[in-house]
């Protein structure tokens, strides 16, 4: 029933700029916790809740990838976080990671992919990291997923499992796709793969990072995404093992997107401009999507700036649906808090 959330306050690295909070209430009352070593403003994030231990991966200023696992405490509502294991997954002289992302499959096999940037040539790629126990450690799985080339930066991926094994949703340039394996293939048998969406507008987004997804019960992984201003839908169905896309608005002037299931619905948050958040609702797995709600942010004024709103939600939550909006006060960046009454 506690929140989680990971800020990164911009802090030095011998600070640690990210740093885990928790609340008990659904966000109105929030208890800072543990700082995560190494960590800078320019540190990246990801991670899933197994029971009361909370595994996170990010980027550290030497450009290595760390994984911990912290176990939550029993005791008040500030509660306590004992480290129970944290190790460099991945490290390199020659590469510099960023932008790290983590699952675990159905037999226990964690899965962390990111962006790897070759020093020498300037290259980028994504890469994909796998861990099948602890004794054995992290192993490189030798796998590259979509082009190498210093076009730009642009890429991102974010590992999500299925019903059968594992997948990973990632962006390439202007290209959103898709690969997959089983969980009884050899573990170094190259996954299957397709292109989900390509971009026909002239976006730029360096890191790639403007889609969302989420995985209901049954498996069928959703996905929004924003592009030439638009809000689009992706669902993969588990049954049929196949992509299908629509877009859920014309142009509303979007930048960022968030996709969540909330107790069985298909919810995606999506900005209209700098002026209200956007909350689509499916009840019919996808196939449909009504606007129940839209979430006004106090008028701007005296140092207040509500431009581009970016926000995020719980990929998983029983409801009501906890949305935090990014915004400036005076020069400060603080969260806004709304508390959406879904289911």
């Amino acid at each position: 029933g506690e929140t989680y959330l990971v800020i990164n306050r911009g802090l030095s690295a011998s600070q640690g700029s990210l740093q885990l909070y928790s609340s008990p209430d659904q966000g109105l009352s929030w208890f800072p916790g543990p700082r995560l070593p190494g960590s800078s403003r320019n540190s990246f994030s990801d991670g899933y809740l197994d029971g009361n231990i909370l595994y996170l991966t990010y980027t550290n200023t030497a450009g290595e990838v760390v994984f911990t696992a912290l176990q939550r405490r029993a005791g008040p509502a500030v509660g306590t976080w004992k480290t129970i294991w944290s190790e460099t997954a991945f490290s390199s002289l020659d590469v510099f990671a960023d932008n790290p992302a983590v699952a675990v499959d159905a037999v226990g096999t964690i899965w962390l992919a990111f962006v790897a940037e070759d020093i020498a040539t300037g290259n980028y790629s994504i890469k994909m990291l796998r861990n099948t126990s602890r004794e054995e450690g992290w192993v490189d799985t030798g796998l590259t997923f979509g082009d190498i080339d210093n076009l730009s930066i642009e890429r991102s991926a974010k590992p999500v499992p299925t019903a059968t094994g594992m997948g990973l949703v990632y962006a390439v340039h202007n290209q959103i796709l898709w690969a997959s394996r089983e969980n009884d293939w050899p573990l170094d048998q190259p996954w299957t793969g397709q292109v989900v969406f390509t971009s026909s507008s002239s976006d730029n987004d360096p890191y790639s990072s403007h889609f969302s997804i989420a995985a209901d019960a049954q498996h069928n992984i959703h996905m929004s995404l924003s592009d030439g201003n638009r809000v689009g839908y992706s669902r993969y169905d588990a049954a049929t093992r196949e992509w299908k896309s629509k877009w859920l608005t014309g142009n509303i002037n979007v930048a960022y997107i968030q996709t969540s299931i909330v107790a069985g619905d298909v919810v995606v948050t999506a900005n209209n401009g700098s002026s209200r958040l956007m909350v689509y609702r499916s009840v019919d797995g996808g196939n449909s999507f009504t606007l129940p709600y839209t979430l006004e942010h106090p008028a701007p004024g005296n140092g207040v700036s509500y431009l581009y709103a970016r926000m995020e939600t719980a990929a998983t939550t029983a409801g009501p649906m906890l949305v935090l909006q990014q915004y400036i006060d005076n020069n400060t960046q603080r969260l806004l808090r709304f508390s959406v009454p879904l289911p």
